[in-house]
């Protein structure tokens, strides 16, 4: 799926319509884009729509962790990582493997980790400060 020429309250809006539809799902979601892309504003909003009041942006602590109804909401950034064995530190591994959504930003920092994600959102800014989002399932 393409969205084109999106405003930051579209995609607020297609993060909460996101969060909805991805409700109690075990799912691991990549978000792709350049720096101030939107991906920290989808995930606020897609956060909002499972129930969470306020997120904070993991881009210093690498992961924050929110309990749902029945699982867990799961928001990483992996801006500042250099290794993509940094991430054995916080347990990725296990974290995937569980019944939880997860959210990562910057995923294409380490191709192996970006393989393991079921759905890809790209996140490309236009000239006009719009954005234009692809939504991608990367697993058949």
């Amino acid at each position: 799926m393409i969205f084109r020429n999106l405003s930051l309250k579209k995609l607020e809006s297609l993060g909460r319509t996101l969060g909805q539809k991805y409700a109690n799902q075990k799912l691991v979601i990549g978000l792709v884009g350049p720096l101030g892309a939107g991906k920290t504003t989808l995930t606020k909003s897609l956060a909002q729509a499972l129930g969470i009041a306020s997120i904070k942006s993991p881009s210093f602590v690498v992961m924050h962790e929110y309990q749902l109804r029945k699982s867990k909401f799961y928001h990483l950034d992996f801006y500042r990582l250099k290794h993509v064995q940094e991430t054995a530190i916080f347990g990725l591994e296990e974290i995937l493997s569980g019944d939880n959504l997860v959210l990562i930003e910057w995923a294409d920092r380490f191709p192996e980790i970006l393989k393991k994600c079921n759905i890809i959102i790209q996140i490309q800014i236009n000239e006009d400060q719009t954005r234009n989002v692809t939504i991608q399932n990367s697993k058949n």
